[in-house]
């Protein structure tokens, strides 16, 4: 059995159930009322299901991992850790381009590429059976998506790959008409209006009311935010604002009922001065962070290893978005909060995702393909350069040079045995979760 997360759990893993069980036992920590939140949202569809499952991802790969003829050490890198559709997005990076790439890195750490790559393809099955597309056209896809990505690899210098990322400019497709809407329909002026408004003259988080995704803190915790945020503030490599009150706390917030995978996690919005007020205040992102999944598959040696590592995991989440990212958010760092750890970053005023439902031909998606793996191959070279993996680049070439066929055949037969097996496991979900919160 790989990891230790099966180590006090008595359960026969061939048994249909085992997933449910495991799930079962990895989201105790949560509340019956966020648990009962999420589970509603992973029953809505097979790809909310993936969303909320990297669980199940690395319970399926971890062995298959090892077995893999193009697994190697050296081809080790920051991995984004839970890629799927939707952790693609715009925002606006620390040079004020507005780009279209990779947003989220909960689950990220240092680990083999395969991962992504496999989670990818595997996303791009379920999907595209989401847009309702023929078995005939999901296969051409998932081998578009494998080729793709050994392709934008070779073809990448290193120095291209450093500084790739894609804007209007450069986008293809549906991905060039949304980065237009995006630039044309978002500010930070609207953001504000979105989140905040003026209570007597200072600005302020709307309320509950207004804002049913904000809940008010009690004195005491918006106090330690406040401590926290002073110390945040002085560990940053380089303060975004030039004047001493950029940081001021104006308000604080708790986020409530996002994401699917991280949902009821503890995470806050914190409205702080910007430059210069008014319009140019910041609203800070707050979220809580644990060991990521993965943690839980590896062995007592390796999780040895990843504690010396990452001790701290909100530096961990941080670490790995300043080294994906080109031109990462100048706000990024991590704070403690009644002593957990937790990523601070910027809300960014052109935060949004491509819904995946407008990808629907088979064109429109194999468009996008081409730019999600080249995203993903330029993530990939960039992540390997921190952690002192210089030959990630020249290594992996050497592995896929002339082996295409090979590996496309491989990594196929896996994405199409992940998905086949999450649709049967969603199915088994859907049928049983109540029951099993009722007898809790």
């Amino acid at each position: 059995v790989p990891g230790t997360l099966f180590l006090n759990m008595q359960i026969d893993q061939n048994s249909p159930d085992v997933f449910l069980a495991l799930l079962w036992e990895y989201d105790k920590k949560l509340q019956t009322e966020y648990r009962l939140e999420k589970y509603e949202k992973m029953s809505l569809s097979p790809y909310n299901f993936l969303r909320g499952t990297a669980l199940h991802f690395y319970d399926f790969h971890r062995e298959r991992l090892l077995q893999s003829e193009f697994y190697s050490v050296a081809t080790e890198t920051f991995i984004q850790g839970d890629l799927h559709l939707s952790n693609y997005g715009a925002f606006l990076n620390s040079a004020g381009e507005i780009v279209y790439d990779l947003n989220d890195f909960d689950e990220a750490s240092i680990q083999s590429y395969l991962y992504d790559v496999w989670r990818l393809g595997s996303c791009v099955l379920i999907a595209g059976r989401h847009n309702f597309f023929t078995e005939e056209e999901l296969s051409e896809l998932l081998e578009e998506t494998l080729e793709s990505y050994l392709d934008s690899i070779e073809n990448f210098r290193k120095e291209e790959a450093i500084e790739f990322r894609i804007q209007k400019e450069n986008a293809d497709g549906k991905l060039d008409e949304f980065l237009e809407s995006v630039e044309k329909k978002k500010s930070r002026k609207k953001m504000l209006e979105l989140w905040t408004g003026i209570s007597k003259g200072e600005a302020k988080f709307l309320s509950e009311s207004e804002k049913p995704e904000l809940q008010s803190l009690s004195s005491d915790l918006l106090k330690q935010i406040k401590e926290a945020i002073e110390v945040y503030c002085c560990s940053l490599e380089k303060e975004p604002g030039e004047r001493k009150d950029y940081f001021t706390v104006l308000d604080a917030a708790q986020r409530l009922g996002s994401g699917i995978g991280s949902y009821g996690t503890n995470r806050y919005y914190v409205l702080i001065r910007g430059e210069r007020g008014g319009d140019t205040c910041r609203i800070l992102d707050i979220k809580e962070q644990a060991f990521p999944t993965i943690y839980s598959f590896l062995s007592r040696d390796e999780q040895d290893k990843f504690k010396k590592m990452f001790p701290i995991q909100g530096k961990r989440v941080i670490e790995a978005e300043k080294s994906i990212l080109y031109r990462a958010d100048k706000h990024l760092g991590y704070i403690q909060l009644n002593e957990k750890s937790f990523s601070v970053r910027e809300r960014s005023p052109y935060k949004e995702s491509l819904e995946i439902e407008k990808l629907d031909t088979v064109k429109k998606f194999e468009k996008l393909v081409k730019q999600w793996t080249k995203i993903l191959a330029a993530s990939h070279v960039r992540g390997s350069l921190p952690i002192g993996n210089r030959n990630f680049h020249q290594e992996l070439t050497k592995l896929i040079d002339g082996n295409h066929k090979e590996f496309r055949a491989e990594a196929g037969r896996i994405c199409k045995d992940y998905a086949e097996k999450l649709f049967r496991d969603y199915g088994f979900f859907c049928d049983n979760w109540k029951k099993l919160l009722q007898e809790s």
